[in-house]
């Protein structure tokens, strides 16, 4: 079905209720044209179904987890005058008589949603519709991988995964999330959109009063989500469609890749470039003319004729080796995967019989029916060879699934998939097509690793991807207007629940230029996935291969990515358990703040640091918005009350960074790759005006699941500001990981004079003023004129420590 043709069908209205029936946790209403359920999946959580049938087929998801919790949702239900109301500590429904419409109100009786009058939901045999009120305050965020701006107020959305090589207009592309966060005047509420397969999202273009979601299948089901902070949506998204389980800290590193580094003399020059120029990186990846004949799970003999010895001096090294994986199998009798996959029928085939064949990079091609379980586990086994070789992780391309011809497409559409009980037609598998392409490799990998975290990268995905994989936005253009929409593309899939995304740095089409790949890098290494990746007939685009300056300045925000890991990893954590993106938009921070629904060309990594990239051509300076609350300019360390613009200096080899005070920043020491072990942990504090900060910094083995059992630590650090004195206290870490042994490097900066006296534990530290001497002292501190910082040093004893700092 095309765009344009969903608007011509005709809808069947829900009606006037006609019964109502009260069966445990749900509520069923019978109406005149269509049947209604209400169920309560938590207290803030109200699922909704409709359908006009005659009863609801759809009896499990593919997309929803079965519900874990120890304490069922208190709920009333009761009549009143219009209708009737279902009721929790949380949300409200109120359900009209005549005609039946929903609307949902919080626990305080604010209004949050509501059917349109008459028509909230209709439908007919194969299209449901639901429409909505849009208040003229109304703004949406989510989605997916879409291009544009950040907030979704006015756009038309199609979901749909597909593969294009886009311009930041786009629509659809490969990661699309029937999912959206609305924040009206600082309260939010979301909508999940429980299907897969090809909807229409119309978010205001058509009517600034109504937006309308359109559904390629015959029954609605949906759960309105109550806030009331877009972070409670988001954690109670997260508990339907799964979190981002935490990965390898390694792959929070630098990344390098080419389509394609065509031989092992050509990648080992790179990866002895990286070392030998003293540019931290963590891995280095193999496109796909590593293959035989771009046939999966080979390597061609002749470019790469020992992978095994390949891989192993690349981890002496401290290179993590990272392979490219299609899910198209040559169709070639002598080929032993697509022999053994046609022998037990694992490859997809149309309504008539005969196999599905595409055209790829083999030429013609067979794809997997990963919806079976026994085909994802056979697929899943391919991958051992490559784990026995000391491949550290899967990059999962082309899993739309992408076809070269267009006409191919037609043919697709007659696939048949079968899970082994019951078979779909592809328009209901399409979309979740690389989920479980995702799911088979995440699976395999701990399967043949048992006690190592998997890590994959995927193009595609729906809904509950995070599950199984990280994302990264496809391929984009070495382009400023490309640059531009990165922030908004990232920002969204992480209000789409998906926290582990980047883009390719410096863009993969066309030649990227000295000033676009500087200004490319230094928003980049802020983002949570940090891959330099380009085109096979561009320019070379390593870091040192465009000047000298360019050059310093990246290996500057490289090694600046390197220092942050520690904070990098707190936020993998938090996302990890709370579904909180790892870079934010203003808004999720500051809902109240209408000036943050505009912005989006600022980000903020946690909710400490803020990024403001300059992102066109030619400038050395911007304007920078400040939201509610105190903050310091990272690098001239000037102070700013917000809300409040500000114009920025920002030369070629600045990045603006603001630091939100009442933050705690845990720092390590440059190196250059995320296994060098390391003796210092720095804590940059910045106090806050206004009383006390907490923070809790989290700490593991970063390569296994020894996590989940226990072997973690946590540590709560507390700092309190009074008239003359600044008290921090290091808790004593909780769990049973144990790091080396270790320094405490405490920095404060702002500072108005130097202080009087420094202790730790109510004992005086010495003071020092010859930097020498300071770094080679076990405890001591020291005061920088220049920037106003204090300097603290002391051994990490594992216990309670008090550090007080007296004016």
């Amino acid at each position: 079905m095309s765009e344009n043709q969903q608007d011509t069908p005709t809808f069947t209205e829900v009606g006037d209720v006609l019964e109502v029936e009260v069966e445990g946790k749900s509520v069923n209403f019978r109406c005149d044209n269509a049947l209604l359920r209400l169920s309560v999946r938590d207290e803030g959580v109200i699922r909704v179904r409709m359908t006009t049938g005659e009863a609801f087929t759809k009896d499990s998801s593919f997309l929803v987890l079965p519900l874990q919790r120890r304490s069922s949702p208190s709920i009333e239900f009761f009549e009143e005058e219009a209708g009737w109301c279902l009721k929790t500590s949380a949300v409200q429904v109120h359900i009209n008589r005549s005609p039946c419409r929903l609307t949902f109100y919080d626990s305080q009786g604010q209004r949050l949603n509501e059917d349109v009058l008459p028509v909230g939901m209709s439908g007919n045999s194969f299209q449901v519709q639901c429409s909505k009120v849009l208040p003229s305050n109304e703004h949406f965020y989510g989605f997916g991988h879409k291009g544009g701006r950040l907030d979704k107020r006015g756009s038309k959305m199609i979901m749909w995964n597909q593969y294009f090589p886009y311009q930041p207009d786009t629509d659809p592309l490969s990661v699309n999330v029937p999912f959206f966060v609305a924040i009206r005047q600082g309260k939010a509420h979301g909508l999940f959109f429980d299907t897969t397969v090809r909807c229409f999202f119309d978010m205001g273009a058509t009517s600034p009063e109504t937006y309308t979601i359109t559904i390629d299948e015959p029954e609605l089901d949906y759960y309105f989500i109550c806030g009331p902070s877009p972070k409670q949506v988001l954690y109670s998204y997260s508990q339907l469609t799964g979190k981002m389980p935490l990965p390898p800290r390694w792959t929070l590193g630098y990344h390098q890749c080419r389509y394609s580094y065509p031989n092992e003399q050509r990648i080992r020059e790179v990866t002895s470039e990286l070392r030998k120029r003293r540019i931290p990186c963590d891995s280095i990846w193999f496109d796909i003319h590593y293959l035989d004949g771009y046939r999966v799970f080979t390597w061609d003999k002749e470019a790469f004729p020992n992978p095994s010895n390949l891989i192993e001096d690349f981890a002496a090294d401290g290179f993590r080796s990272v392979v490219i994986i299609d899910p198209g199998v040559k169709q070639e009798e002598d080929y032993p995967i697509y022999r053994d996959g046609l022998a037990y029928d694992y490859f997809l085939r149309k309504g008539d019989g005969n196999l599905f064949v595409g055209t790829v990079w083999p030429g013609a091609v067979v794809l997997p029916d990963f919806l079976q379980p026994k085909v994802r586990r056979w697929w899943g086994n391919l991958h051992t060879t490559l784990i026995e070789q000391g491949v550290a992780a899967i990059w999962n391309d082309m899993n739309e699934p992408q076809l070269f011809l267009y006409q191919e497409y037609d043919e697709l559409v007659k696939v048949v998939h079968s899970d082994g009980r019951q078979t779909y037609p592809h328009a209901y598998i399409h979309n979740l097509y690389a989920n479980l392409m995702n799911q088979s490799t995440f699976e395999a990998l701990l399967r043949l690793r048992p006690n190592k975290r998997p890590w994959v990268l995927t193009r595609a995905g729906w809904a509950g991807v995070q599950r199984y994989a990280a994302v990264w936005t496809s391929d984009n253009s070495s382009k400023w207007d490309h640059l531009q929409v990165t922030i908004p593309m990232l920002l969204n899939l992480g209000m789409a629940g998906i926290p582990f995304v980047g883009a390719d740095v410096g863009g993969f089409f066309n030649d990227c230029t000295p000033e676009l790949f500087t200004r490319w890098i230094q928003m980049a290494v802020f983002t949570p996935f940090c891959r330099n990746h380009t085109y096979k007939d561009t320019v070379d685009q390593e870091p040192w291969a465009f000047t000298e300056k360019v050059e310093t300045i990246s290996r500057r925000y490289i090694e600046w990515r390197y220092q942050l890991l520690p904070y990098f990893y707190d936020l993998f954590y938090d996302a990890s358990k709370t579904g909180t993106p790892i870079i934010r938009p203003l808004i999720l921070e500051f809902p109240s703040d209408e000036h943050c629904h505009t912005v989006n060309d600022e980000f903020l990594l946690g909710s400490s640091l803020l990024v403001a990239p300059v992102l066109t051509e030619g400038k050395e300076s911007r304007e920078v918005y400040l939201p509610p609350g105190h903050w310091i300019d990272y690098h001239t360390k000037q102070r700013y009350t917000g809300p409040v613009i500000i114009t920025v200096s920002a030369p070629l080899d600045q990045c603006p960074i603001f630091v939100r005070r009442g933050s705690i920043i845990p720092l390590q020491p440059v190196v250059q790759h995320s296994g060098e072990a390391v003796d210092l942990l720095h804590l940059d504090v910045y106090p806050s005006p206004n009383g006390s900060i907490e923070y809790l910094h989290y700490e593991d083995d970063g390569e296994t699941l020894a996590y989940q059992h226990g072997e973690m630590a946590t540590t709560q650090y507390w700092c309190h500001t009074e008239a003359e004195e600044i008290r921090l206290d290091i808790l004593p870490s909780e769990g049973s990981y144990t790091s080396d042994q270790r320094h405490y490097m405490v920095t404060i900066p702002t500072f108005e004079k130097c202080p009087t006296r420094v202790l730790l534990n109510a004992g005086q530290l010495r003071y020092m003023k010859s930097v020498t001497e300071f770094e080679k002292a076990e405890a001591g501190w020291c005061w920088r004129e220049n920037n106003h910082t204090v300097i603290i040093k002391f051994p990490d004893t594992r216990t309670r420590m008090e550090l007080c700092i007296l004016s």
